[in-house]
């Protein structure tokens, strides 16, 4: 199978447009000819960068779009910087993620993200409804502070461990129905899980007054039936006026969801209360 690999990348003072779908900070589209495909990603960080799709989806801010065939593996990458400096914006219609927008994980393969972070200073911002009615559904807008939507998958697995942050800003603008919206995933598919995490989730995920949403969650939009292992601390600002489905870890659950009993989830403790 094919195979990409990226180490020590530093991506700075960039602007990334199309008017289509598949837009990242490093990669806007990746595939593989068959299962054993994949990409890896290794200690990459982008900065100071404004990454959008003028009419489109899939927006990431380190991958845009990952196809059925192949595998990819994000470890040790950040967008933003922990200092501030140097503002990130990423924007589209939907299917946006603050790593990677769009993990279509159908195949017989394994995605990993390893130790991913995204700060403060950065937005990921809905800037339209017009093709999200048409081209998003069953995964309605699909947003995420670290991933926009993992498919449901009918094979392999979607594995985050490590320390997962995400401090930035969701904004969701004054648009009707932004629906399955996440500080980690926006729509996390079957068999996606945590293992040995430490997930810290802040930040803001806003609506402006005359929106509303949907399946809105602190830590996942909508669960289709996960597993989950690790501590996570879970405190971002949810300003969700006219929303159904709010929760503050999850939004809406729809399907096995498992958490360990070495599990401990804290709502309201941010990374600077908690001591692993």
């Amino acid at each position: 199978g094919n195979r990409l690999l990226i180490e020590s990348c530093d991506i700075r003072n960039a602007d990334i447009s199309s008017h289509q779908f598949g837009v990242g900070g490093i990669i806007g589209y990746t595939q593989g000819d068959n299962a054993a495909s994949f990409t890896e990603i290794n200690r990459c960080t982008v900065t100071r960068a404004n990454i959008y799709s003028t009419n489109g989806h899939s927006v990431g801010g380190i991958v845009g779009r990952q196809g059925a065939a192949g595998a990819v593996s994000i470890y040790t990458s950040q967008v933003g910087r922990s200092d501030k400096q140097g503002q990130v914006t990423i924007s589209g219609e939907f299917a946006i993620g603050g790593i990677i927008a769009y993990a279509d994980a159908s195949s017989t393969c394994a995605n990993a993200f390893i130790d991913c972070r995204v700060y403060s200073n950065v937005t990921i911002k809905r800037t339209g409804d017009t093709n999200a009615s048409a081209y998003g559904l069953p995964y309605g807008t699909a947003i995420g502070g670290i991933v926009g939507a993992i498919l449901d998958n009918t094979g392999g697995y979607a594995t985050f461990s490590g320390r997962v942050e995400f401090q930035g800003t969701i904004d969701l603008g004054s648009y009707t129905n932004s629906k399955n919206v996440g500080g980690v995933v926006g729509y996390m598919g079957t068999t996606a899980r945590m293992e040995e995490s430490i997930v810290m989730i802040g930040g803001t995920i806003n609506i402006a007054d005359g929106g509303s949403g949907e399946n809105i969650g602190g830590f996942a939009g909508i669960s289709k039936g996960v597993c989950l292992d690790g501590i996570f601390c879970v405190y971002p600002v949810l300003n969700t006026a006219n929303s159904n489905n709010v929760g503050g870890f999850i939004g809406y659950n729809d399907g096995d969801t498992y958490i360990t009993r070495t599990a401990r989830i804290y709502t309201g403790l941010s990374v600077n209360d908690y001591t692993p």
